[in-house]
């Protein structure tokens, strides 16, 4: 008799599987630039004691790692950079220090998921409304304005998070749950379930289509 919980725990490990290796790392050219969103940060196993981020570049939609860079890293360790957080890196090339050495100079532009979140969806609800509001002029009659609690349709929270997963690579609960709850204060239940009724799933921590 097959056993029937196979099939269910082989799903829930696939959204789980990563593969072996390291990306390719992040190159750029003297004053060349790239945005990118933390997909990961892991132990260097060649430097036993530090870290390594994994970074989504927002322009290929590739993963790459970040040079290990002491003056880079000490800018992500100083925003406190997390998995989910946006950056714009410039490489200003090398210069020569005053003892000689030759050091690497990077300057890094930081937003939160929750910063991100707030401007995506700003955008976003911008694009949602000036398609919507014809239709909702046509259905309600001209009458006294009242204040009524925020709210957001299904297909608008749903086009929200296809922006999300098309612009900056991929989507979590905390991108979403801060944007609907903190930013929209529609105060509902961001969990597995109401992703799936919205028509994605999760794997691991991110949402997608």
């Amino acid at each position: 008799m097959e056993k029937s919980y196979l099939k269910a725990l082989k799903e829930a490990l696939e959204a789980r599987m990563k593969e072996g290796g390291l990306p390719p790392r992040l190159e750029l050219e003297e004053n060349g630039e790239a945005i990118v969103r933390i997909a990961d940060i892991i132990e260097n196993p060649w430097r036993p004691g530090t870290k390594i981020y994994i970074v989504i570049n927002l322009e290929d939609d590739l993963q790459y790692r970040l040079p290990v860079n002491a003056a880079l890293y000490r800018i992500l360790e100083s925003t406190g950079a997390q998995i989910g957080d946006y950056l714009l890196l410039k490489y200003l090339g090398s210069a020569s220090t005053k003892s000689g050495k030759t050091v690497k100079r990077w300057k890094v532009g930081y937003l939160s998921s929750e910063e991100a979140s707030r401007i995506i969806g700003q955008s976003t609800q911008q694009g949602i409304t000036h398609s919507t509001e014809q239709e909702k002029s046509e259905k309600k009659e001209p009458g006294p304005v009242s204040e009524t609690p925020p709210t957001m349709s299904k297909e608008e929270i749903s086009k929200f998070i296809e922006a999300m997963i098309a612009i900056y690579g991929f989507a979590t609960l905390k991108d979403i749950d801060y944007y609907l709850n903190k930013v929209k204060k529609l105060n509902i239940s961001v969990d597995e379930k109401f992703i799936q009724e919205l028509g994605f799933k999760l794997q691991g921590d991110k949402v997608v289509k």
